[in-house]
């Protein structure tokens, strides 16, 4: 809790990860004044840490965040703390997940940028649609399969290419992010089964095992050792 107040941005950051890992109602007051804080990413932390069902108290700051926010990614995590509840007025024009999802592509494109060396390039693999990215360093036969998070319900083209970019930079591959397709309206196994296409398209094109690396963000962490079982 000290921490919390700490004048290092980035000790403030690290306590509120490590309290939000107690799940403990105690401490609740410091994850909320947390939301004030005056760096982005503890306000980051904070919004995702205090979007807990049962803390009623902390929905008014969220919404407050939501709209207000100067920072594109502190905006997303409000918005994502505050869908499950579906109270009226706490997430404006965002009445269910495909206007939360036009919301987050929006911020997506607004926010993130990616510099002018990265080469994206659209491709259908396996009956897929997927983005090729790559950097100056890049091997081609080195392929990183990026499956990327986002609640099985949400994309960030750009961040998500952004931070492929930079595994790409420091393993000189390139990576191929799948657009699987996305829940609630493409229900369990869609997304699975597209990973799996595009890994046993890759596979058919000639690419070896041993230079392909599934790699993923949260859900896409969960998709990544799917479909690595399957293969």
């Amino acid at each position: 809790h000290r921490l919390v107040r700490d004048a290092s941005p980035r000790i403030r950051a690290a306590a509120v990860r490590a309290l939000t890992q107690l799940d403990d109602p105690e401490t609740r007051p410091a994850l909320l004044s947390a939301l004030d804080d005056p760096d982005p990413w503890v306000r980051y932390f904070a919004a995702g840490a205090v979007g807990r069902p049962g803390n009623d108290a902390a929905l008014p700051a969220l919404s407050r965040l939501l709209r207000e926010d100067p920072a594109g990614h502190v905006r997303i995590a409000a918005a994502k703390a505050l869908a499950p509840t579906r109270r009226p007025g706490l997430l404006p024009g965002l009445t269910d997940v495909h206007a939360l999802r036009q919301q987050f592509e929006a911020l997506d494109a607004r926010h993130f940028r990616w510099p002018r060396e990265v080469t994206r390039t659209a491709v259908d693999l396996g009956g897929v649609a997927a983005e090729w990215i790559s950097v100056p360093e890049s091997r081609p036969e080195r392929v990183l399969v990026y499956l990327h998070g986002g609640s099985f319900a949400f994309r960030f083209p750009n961040a998500h290419a952004g931070l492929a970019a930079r595994i790409c930079r420091q393993l000189r591959a390139r990576a191929l992010i799948p657009d699987y397709r996305l829940a609630p309206e493409n229900p369990y196994p869609a997304a699975p089964d597209d990973c799996h296409a595009v890994y046993r398209a890759l596979l058919g094109a000639g690419h070896r095992p041993r230079d392909l690396v599934l790699i993923g963000d949260s859900a896409g962490g969960n998709l990544a050792l799917v479909t690595r079982l399957l293969s």
